[in-house]
């Protein structure tokens, strides 16, 4: 399961903004990404991301990729690798679609954990 808007915050919608994808970097819909030198690229695990990708395509460095920008106020569904604890905040799993139940340095704040070996979280990025 990819990332996607579970409540929004103040707004009440998503801001859409569009940038080129870093060049042959492949994205796709619900991908955790952030917005560096202009265009986006793959978010590190302990990096906050600026956006969440709003359709799947390879970067080419030039045409635009269209992104949800991230709030702090917003809740964001996805699953975790394994069963995080509310209130833990936890890292972005490699795939950048998911999270792990990694608390070092974490920047996904869990507010909600569902059943099962990989459940499905909701939380805010902090």
């Amino acid at each position: 399961m990819a990332f996607k808007i579970h409540t929004y915050g103040a707004t009440r919608t998503s801001v859409m903004e569009q940038y080129p994808g870093t060049n042959a970097e492949p994205f796709v819909i619900g991908e955790a990404v952030v917005l560096d030198a202009g265009a986006f690229k793959k978010v590190a695990a302990t990096a906050v991301p600026t956006h969440i990708m709003n359709e799947s395509a390879t970067g080419d460095g030039a045409s635009l990729l269209s992104a949800i920008k991230v709030t702090h106020l917003d809740q964001y569904e996805t699953s975790a690798t394994a069963a995080p604890a509310v209130g833990e905040a936890v890292t972005i799993h490699t795939d950048g679609l998911t999270v792990t139940d990694t608390t070092s340095s974490g920047v996904f704040q869990i507010s909600y954990v569902g059943t099962g070996d990989t459940p499905v979280v909701r939380g805010r990025f902090i």
